[in-house]
């Protein structure tokens, strides 16, 4: 599945997951992942995809220090900050996957163009 949908991904600003060899996976949602220089926010596409019929879910992680059950926590951050946690709570999203849409899911790219 991955090494389908990474080939018809090809091209535009998604990158697709990564499978790790002799690791098999059960995509109950495939998870997609916004370029940094895409040309547009997440939620664009998000709402492109759910007119194409495509469900979607944010990532509820990432950086959870940007979430707002933390406004009145306190917590310390690095002082490089935490760029890959921002990463996450910024660009991915979750397509869902199953039998009735896979074809949809698959083909991101036909969907795109």
């Amino acid at each position: 599945m991955v090494e389908r949908a990474r080939i018809q991904s090809d091209g535009i600003a998604v990158r697709p997951p990564k499978q790790l060899e002799d690791f098999h996976t059960a995509w109950l949602c495939y998870p997609v992942t916004i370029s940094e220089d895409a040309g547009f926010e997440r939620s664009d596409l998000q709402e492109f995809l759910e007119g194409a019929g495509i469900d979607t879910r944010t990532v509820w992680s990432g950086n959870v220090t940007r979430h707002p059950m933390m406004r009145n926590i306190e917590y310390r951050v690095p002082e490089a900050g935490l760029p890959a946690a921002d990463e996450v709570f910024v660009r991915p999203f979750l397509a869902a996957s199953s039998p009735k849409n896979w074809d949809r899911v698959s083909s991101l790219s036909g969907i795109l163009a």
